[in-house]
């Protein structure tokens, strides 16, 4: 036998090594299991979506299985569309931004302004309110009287706590580290951990922007009308001075007339229980372009505060009203959108247990990061027809057919992640070397 031939085992044999080490997981301390990378990834979906989560103030009086499920049903949609709840944090904003620069309050007072939570008398019936409506409309004195309010009041009712911000916080953190660490030492990620980084990164940006947004509040604060003197502070005319001029007791009187009596709780009377109806009512006979214009765009043209209790799901500013730059968060829902779709096509390369489930994920991934671009383009197109002709109606139903097509492929995507885990390569359970020496 040759020195060659001898020489040649050796290197065949620590070859045969370095591929089973790389390509297998033997040793139980250096793999994780099936159950810990579903864990990760479940957990961080879940806590982003939870804390991410602000909704508007619900209509007073609403039991709490009729609360549970308003909040099981964002979730839904949280889910299948999060570009949806990123748009609608960021229509809120820029509007609790532009009544904070424009009347002088905080943030938190156009917050809590946009998603419904000053409300007022009706002068039928006490026992009835209204919203009051974040726009160019607002009265001075309903300023004044929102401006009397006091920011940790309207934190107060907040039921949003550090603790679990803590928590969401190390728990995106390590599973970022964990993603990074892994794509250095050249591992694959799973189909599920790629599509829970998507999810990761946009509710993160959604949380960024309602951060000063209230949390979880289930009652308004009510703000009675300036004239509404028998629940108002009467001001005493001999605290005048004859020259025009108000005493600081005089004006603090004026204060309480302007805020009247300011009160949190449930409210019912007779025509509420009607008012209730009806907006029920009305938001059966919504139609599927109503409610696609409501929570892409925000637009309410049906809505009528003045027979409502409370505001809708994604409600922040009547239409047509409020910041000049308002338009340009679409643009913003738009991009986020797309990225959220080039975030799944990450996993272009991802094993996939058969070539069927392989084309069906990039078809899908590809189509939701084709989709934002898509109606817009058709909305665009279909603006320089006139309402109610034929190619308007046909470009209209286009974007119902899309609509249609990416709750499905949204759902594809969910779906698919979970099914591929029954067959992953090998080297998705290998663990990252946590050692210095390999990390740097």
């Amino acid at each position: 036998m040759s020195r060659h031939s001898l020489l040649m085992p050796p290197l065949s044999n620590s070859l045969v090594l370095a591929l089973t080490t790389i390509d297998t997981c033997d040793d139980i301390n250096q793999c994780r299991t099936l159950f810990s990378i579903v864990q990760i990834c479940l957990t961080t979906v879940f806590l982003c979506t939870w804390v991410s989560l602000h909704l508007n103030v619900p209509q007073p009086g609403l039991g709490f299985f009729a609360c549970t499920r308003r909040r099981l049903r964002m979730l839904l949609i949280t889910l299948i569309a999060p570009e949806l709840m990123f748009g609608f944090a960021a229509r809120q904003y820029v509007v609790a931004k532009w009544l904070a620069g424009t009347y002088g309050v905080s943030r938190t007072h156009g917050f809590f302004l946009c998603m419904g939570g000053f409300v007022t008398r009706d002068s039928r019936d006490p026992t009835v309110t209204h919203p009051i409506m974040a726009g160019g409309r607002l009265g001075a004195s309903t300023m004044e009287a929102i401006k009397y309010v006091r920011k940790e009041d309207i934190e107060d009712k907040s039921k949003a706590d550090n603790l679990s911000k803590l928590w969401t916080l190390l728990q995106v953190g390590w599973f970022t580290v964990c993603c990074a660490a892994r794509l250095k030492e050249s591992l694959p990620l799973s189909g599920l951990e790629t599509a829970a980084v998507g999810f990761a990164f946009i509710h993160c940006c959604t949380w960024l922007l309602w951060r000063k947004k209230p949390r979880d509040v289930s009652e308004p604060i009510i703000i009675d009308p300036p004239d509404w003197q028998t629940h108002s502070v009467q001001r005493d005319p001999t605290n005048q001075v004859q020259n025009g001029s108000r005493s600081s007791s005089d004006k603090d009187s004026d204060a309480q007339t302007l805020v009247g009596s300011v009160r949190t709780g449930s409210l019912d009377g007779p025509l509420s229980k009607t008012w209730k109806k009806e907006a029920r009512s009305s938001h059966r006979h919504l139609t599927i372009g109503d409610r696609l214009n409501a929570a892409v765009l925000g637009d309410y043209r049906e809505f009528d505060p003045v027979s409502a209790n409370a505001v809708p799901l994604f409600w922040s500013v009547p239409f047509g009203e409020g910041p000049e730059d308002l338009p340009f968060v679409l643009a913003g829902q738009l991009i986020c959108a797309i990225l959220f779709g080039v975030v799944h096509c990450l996993a272009w390369n991802t094993h996939f247990p058969s070539i069927i489930e392989m084309w069906l994920w990039r078809a899908c991934a590809v189509f939701i990061s084709a989709f934002p671009l898509l109606c817009f383009l058709i909305l665009r197109i279909s603006a320089f027809f006139e309402t109610g002709s034929l190619a308007k109606r046909v470009l209209t139903y286009s974007n119902y057919v899309l609509a249609a097509f990416y709750v499905i492929a949204r759902i594809a995507l969910l779906v698919l992640p979970f099914t591929s885990l029954r067959d992953s390569p090998p080297a998705t359970f290998k663990d990252v070397d946590w050692s210095w020496r390999a990390l740097f």
